[in-house]
C-alpha cells in the first residue's frame, strides 16, 4: 500500500486537496494497481461479530465463506428499510438523541467521538448537515411535507382492522342461525356466501400480514382472490342461476354429475341422465351481471384483473418489482399502499352486498354502514388524487365508491 500524494484532490469527494482534508486521518491508501482503497481498523466488538457470522455461515452451509461473499451474510435477507426500522427500535430503547437517530436515517452513518477520526470529511459534512436539518425542523425553520394520500392510506389500514372484526362478527352470528353445515347439491345461497366470506376473511388477514412484512406485490396476488370473492358474493345474492351453477359444480366434485365431454359447458346427472348447462364459467361474466353496478364492475375487472393476475406467475410486466439499478433485488418494497387501497375497496363492495343477504341482522347492517361512512371518503379522495396525478387512471373506481357512499 502507498500513501496518497498530498496535493491531489481528496478521494472523499469534498473538493479539497488531500493534505487539507483527510490526510491526518490516514484512512485512504493506493493499492499496487494505483486504485484508492479505504482502510478502517475494526473495533474488537466488530471483530467478534464478524467471527460469529463466520461460524454461523459455516454451520449453515457446511463450508467457509468465500472472498466474494458478504461478511455479514444475514444482511442477504435484510433490506436497508428493514435495517433502519430495526435500528430505530434499538435507538428508542437505549435513549439515543433524536437528532442522532435522524442523522443516521439520512446518512446511514453512526458518528461518535470514538470513530469521528475514521470518517472522511465529505461524510462528516453530510452528517453535520443532517443534524442541522433536524434542529431546523424542531425550531420550525424547515417543514417536511407529508403527502395527504399517505395519511389517508394509514387511515384505511386502521379501518381494515375494524373490517376484520366486522366480517368475523357477521360469520359468527350467521353460524348461530345456519345450523346445517353441508357441502352437497342442496347448498343454500346463505351457506355459499358464508363460505365466500370465511375465505375472504382468511385471505384478508393473510394479505395484511404480507403487507406488514413488506411483501406488497404478493398481497396483490391475494387481492385477486378478494375480488373474486366479491363477484361470487354479489352473484349469489343477485342471480339465482349462479347458485344453480354452484350446485352443479358440487355435483361434479362429488361424482353425481359429469361433463358430457371434456371442456364442454354441458353436464349430465349420472343417476337420471338429465342434462344441465353451466351458465357462468368465466369471472368476467360475473362482473357484467350486477343489476345496479355491472357497467362499472366490468370496467374494474378489465382494468385490474390482468394486473392482479400478473403477480401469480412470472410475468415480465412485473419485472420492475424485482430489479433495480444494482440488478435483481428480492428486498424491494412494492405496492404496499396500492394493496391497502384495493383491499379496502373490494371489502367495501363485499360488505355492501352483504346488506342484501337474506337473514342479515339490523345491527350488522348498521355496522356495515359505519364502515362505509368511515372508509368511503378516504377511497374517494385517494382515487381522485390518483386521477389528477395520472390522467389515464380510470374514474370508475371512484364512481363505484361514490355510488355506495350516496346510498
Amino acid at each position: 500500500m502507498k500513501d496518497i500524494p498530498s496535493n491531489v484532490l481528496c478521494p472523499c469527494g469534498s473538493g479539497r486537496k488531500y493534505k487539507r482534508c483527510c490526510k491526518e486521518k490516514n484512512i485512504f491508501k493506493l493499492d499496487d494497481n494505483g486504485h484508492v482503497v479505504r482502510r478502517v481498523e475494526l473495533h474488537p466488538k466488530a471483530v467478534e461479530i464478524v467471527e460469529k457470522n463466520k461460524r454461523e455461515f459455516s454451520e449453515l452451509f457446511g463450508r467457509e465463506p468465500q472472498p466474494n461473499e458478504p461478511v455479514l451474510f444475514h444482511t442477504l435477507l435484510m433490506s436497508d428499510d428493514d435495517y433502519m426500522e430495526g435500528i430505530q427500535e434499538i435507538f428508542d430503547k437505549v435513549g439515543i438523541p433524536k437528532e442522532i437517530a435522524y442523522a443516521h436515517r439520512k446518512t446511514g452513518m453512526a458518528v461518535s467521538e470514538m470513530n469521528e477520526h475514521l470518517i472522511p470529511t465529505s461524510d462528516m459534512l453530510r452528517w453535520d448537515a443532517a443534524i442541522k436539518e433536524y434542529r431546523d425542523i424542531e425550531k420550525g425553520k424547515k417543514k417536511i411535507n407529508r403527502p395527504e394520500i399517505l395519511d389517508r392510506i394509514e387511515s384505511l389500514s386502521e379501518r381494515l382492522n375494524f373490517c376484520q372484526y366486522l366480517l368475523g362478527l357477521i360469520i359468527f352470528k350467521q353460524n348461530d342461525i345456519q345450523r346445517q353445515k353441508r357441502f352437497d347439491e342442496n347448498i343454500t345461497e346463505v351457506e355459499y356466501i358464508l363460505f365466500c366470506l370465511t375465505k375472504n376473511l382468511k385471505t384478508l388477514r393473510a394479505a395484511l400480514n404480507l403487507i406488514e412484512g413488506n411483501f406488497g406485490e404478493d398481497a396483490l396476488n391475494l387481492i385477486r382472490s378478494i375480488f373474486e370473492n366479491y363477484l361470487h358474493v354479489a352473484m349469489s345474492i343477485r342471480n339465482n342461476d349462479f347458485i344453480n351453477d354452484i350446485k352443479i359444480k358440487i355435483g361434479l366434485l362429488l361424482g353425481t354429475h359429469k361433463y358430457i365431454r371434456k371442456g364442454a359447458e354441458k353436464v349430465v346427472e349420472v343417476a337420471t341422465g338429465k342434462e344441465a348447462r353451466l351458465k357462468f364459467t368465466k369471472n368476467h361474466q360475473l362482473a357484467l351481471l350486477h343489476p345496479l353496478y355491472g357497467k362499472m364492475d366490468i370496467e374494474i375487472y378489465n382494468y385490474l384483473y390482468d394486473f392482479l393476475s400478473g403477480f401469480t406467475h412470472p410475468d415480465l410486466v412485473t419485472l420492475s418489482c424485482y430489479v433495480d439499478e444494482n440488478g435483481f433485488n428480492y428486498q424491494k418494497r412494492n405496492f404496499s399502499s396500492e394493496s391497502i387501497l384495493y383491499i379496502s375497496f373490494f371489502n367495501l363492495l363485499i360488505l355492501n352486498e352483504i346488506k342484501n343477504l337474506n337473514g342479515i341482522d339490523n345491527t350488522s347492517i348498521l355496522d356495515i354502514d359505519r364502515f362505509t361512512q368511515t372508509t368511503a371518503p378516504h377511497l374517494i379522495k385517494i382515487f381522485g388524487q390518483v386521477e389528477k396525478d395520472f390522467p389515464n387512471y380510470p374514474s370508475f373506481m371512484k364512481e363505484r365508491v361514490e355510488a355506495l357512499y350516496s346510498v
